[in-house]
């Protein structure tokens, strides 16, 4: 989880963002992508070293020049983790039973089981969503 994290990191920075948005489509070296992408050839350089020490990019020896292209597996990976979090479902449990109040496990409970009211009266009912107000 943390190299997923630690690659979050990397890709949230917007020239190697880029950089991987363009080798998305197709292979290429080092040249032509400071040409496309109008930096210098040493910033790509640095960019793919940092993109490839995390397991984005891998590359290819290819006559003189080295081809640069995405690990689309991991890229899916990270994606699909992304993805994921939207299928987490709501915790329906209100705050009350999360924090230790006496009115475990009813829907309401009496104020004297963890709250006051400011005169410090006989204790009222309520339900937990009134007592829980400034919990979350």
């Amino acid at each position: 989880m943390e190299e997923m994290f630690e690659s979050l990191r990397v890709l949230s920075e917007k020239s190697r963002f880029r950089l991987v948005r363009t080798l998305l489509r197709r292979d290429l070296c080092v040249e032509a992508l400071s040409k496309r992408m109008e930096i210098s050839e040493s910033a790509v350089s640095q960019h793919l070293k940092v993109l490839q020490e995390h397991g984005l990019v891998d590359s290819e020896k290819r006559g003189y020049y080295k081809h640069y292209r995405v690990r689309r597996d991991y890229l899916q990976a990270i994606g699909h983790a992304i993805l994921s979090l939207s299928e987490i479902e709501p915790d329906t449990q209100n705050c009350c039973h999360e924090k230790g109040h006496h009115g475990k496990g009813k829907t309401s409970h009496d104020s004297e089981d963890c709250c006051k009211d400011k005169d410090n009266e006989s204790p009222k009912e309520h339900s937990d969503s009134e007592c829980c107000k400034g919990h979350e």
